[in-house]
């Protein structure tokens, strides 16, 4: 393997402009967050209280309590926050029998990403390839092939 080749790698790998701009981008910081602490609930065939957070569809559909998870642009309304930041161990979820609360940090994150419109985006595997730009180098006799 050309080794010489893994800044355009990591370039390609490296966070959006967004997310290092301060939005919260639902694939690298609240997908993971849900994964760990909420779909072996919340997901598929396990849609407890009738929310399940495998699709948009499925947790913006009202749940047993008649309100959806989120509310995106409206933190404040959105049933999965109230009840992350709930100390009632009847309300609270993840319900303490299954597991921590959820550290602050990461609720402040879904707090914010609902702030910012909760966009939902597919799993990376079920996205299309994007060709990263060309990155600027300072010779530009550098790169023998595109990939460099």
């Amino acid at each position: 393997m050309n080794f010489l080749r893994w800044p355009a790698l990591l370039c390609a790998l490296s966070p959006s402009v967004e997310a290092a701009e301060g939005g919260v981008d639902f694939n690298r910081e609240i997908r993971p967050i849900l994964t760990r602490h909420c779909t072996a609930c919340h997901g598929g065939v396990k849609a407890a209280g009738g929310i399940s957070f495998l699709s948009r569809e499925q947790a913006l559909a009202n749940g047993e309590s008649g309100q959806p998870a989120f509310v995106p642009g409206k933190p404040k309304a959105s049933e999965m926050l109230r009840r992350i930041r709930s100390t009632d161990p009847d309300e609270v979820m993840p319900k303490p029998k299954h597991g921590p609360p959820l550290p602050a940090a990461e609720a402040d994150r879904i707090e914010r990403w609902i702030s910012q419109g909760a966009e939902w985006k597919n799993h990376w595997a079920f996205e299309n390839p994007v060709e990263p730009p060309e990155p600027q180098v300072s010779n530009p006799a550098w790169p023998a092939v595109p990939l460099d």
